[in-house]
C-alpha cells in the first residue's frame, strides 16, 4: 500500500484545496458573476455567486466520490467486466495485486489532474469576475494543454505496462 501513499495524498490534497477555494473567493466575488464564455472568449451566461459556489462544490464532491468509488470497486468487479491487454495474465492470482495497485495509482493521478484542472479553470473564472475583466486569460489554454499532456503520458505508461508480460509464467 505504500506505493499508493504519495498519489493518494496528492489526490486528497487537491480535493481539499478544491473545497477551500470557494471559501477564499466567495467574499470577494460580485453578487452576479459570468459563468460561461463562448469560443470568442466573450461572456454569454451569468449566475449568482451562491449558485456558482454550490455548482462548484457539488461538481467537486461528485468527482471525488466517482474517483473514490472507481478506485475501490473496480478490483471487486468480475474478471469478465474488466478490459485489459493480456487480461488472463494480469488478473491471475500471481499478478492481480500488482495490477490493481497500478490501476489505483493511475486513478489517483487521473483524479488529481481532473480536479486540479477544474479548480484552476474555476479560479480563472473567479479572478476574471473579481477584476472586472470580460475575458479569461490565455492561462486557461496552457492548463488545458498541460492536462492533455499529463493524461496522455499516464495512458501511454499504463498501456506500455500492461502490454508487457513475463513469458516465464
Amino acid at each position: 500500500m505504500s506505493n499508493l501513499r504519495y498519489p493518494a495524498t496528492i489526490f486528497f490534497a487537491v480535493v481539499t484545496l478544491s473545497f477551500v477555494l470557494p471559501v477564499f473567493y466567495y467574499p470577494r466575488l460580485p453578487e452576479v458573476i459570468v459563468s460561461h464564455y463562448n469560443f470568442k472568449n466573450e461572456p454569454d451566461a451569468w449566475m449568482s455567486k451562491q449558485s456558482a459556489i454550490i455548482i462548484q462544490s457539488v461538481t467537486m464532491a461528485f468527482l471525488t466520490v466517482m474517483f473514490s468509488c472507481i478506485i475501490y470497486f473496480v478490483p471487486k468487479l468480475p474478471k469478465s467486466w474488466i478490459n485489459l491487454p493480456h487480461k488472463n495474465y494480469w488478473l491471475n492470482e500471481n499478478n492481480r495485486e500488482e495490477t490493481f495497485l497500478v490501476f489505483r495509482r493511475f486513478m489517483f493521478w487521473l483524479g488529481s489532474i481532473t480536479v486540479g484542472f477544474l479548480s484552476l479553470i474555476i479560479q480563472e473564472v473567479y479572478n476574471t469576475n473579481i477584476t472586472g475583466k470580460n475575458k479569461l486569460t490565455f492561462a486557461v489554454w496552457i492548463y488545458f494543454a498541460i492536462m492533455l499532456v499529463i493524461i496522455s503520458f499516464l495512458i501511454i505508461k499504463m498501456i506500455i505496462h500492461f502490454s508487457k508480460i513475463d513469458k516465464q509464467t
